[in-house]
């Protein structure tokens, strides 16, 4: 599997709460984009996008493994002690993929609750 990196700022924090009051935060947004050049100057067209998005979905978003960091590692192994949230789903939208992530109790997720309260 490839490692595609991207920053995006157009993410929409989204924080709820249950009944008890326990607070859930979100990170929603563009994820990936198809067939626009991106920081590493490279295009992938829609159909390879597509093919690998569904593939990632299927192995990893479904099976609730699609962990990341708060800073994007360099590679695609994720440190385990580094996890902040665990991305829920990706839907494509025209040539964007929008997920929605929610932030863990972990000790770098909690960085994430701190800074965003």
């Amino acid at each position: 599997m490839n490692l595609l990196t991207e920053s995006c700022f157009q993410t929409e924090i989204i924080q709820e709460s249950d009944e008890s009051g326990n607070k859930k935060l979100y990170i929603s947004g563009p994820f990936l984009q198809a067939d626009v050049v991106n920081r590493n100057r490279r295009i992938y067209p829609v159909q390879i996008m597509d093919r690998e998005v569904n593939k990632y979905i299927e192995e990893f978003v479904k099976p609730k493994r699609a962990v990341g960091e708060l800073s994007h590692p360099d590679t695609p192994q994720i440190n385990l002690d580094k996890i902040t949230h665990l991305t829920e789903t990706i839907t494509k939208d025209g040539n964007n993929y929008i997920g929605r992530a929610k932030i863990l109790n972990t000790p770098c997720g909690n960085i994430c609750y701190r800074d965003w309260e």
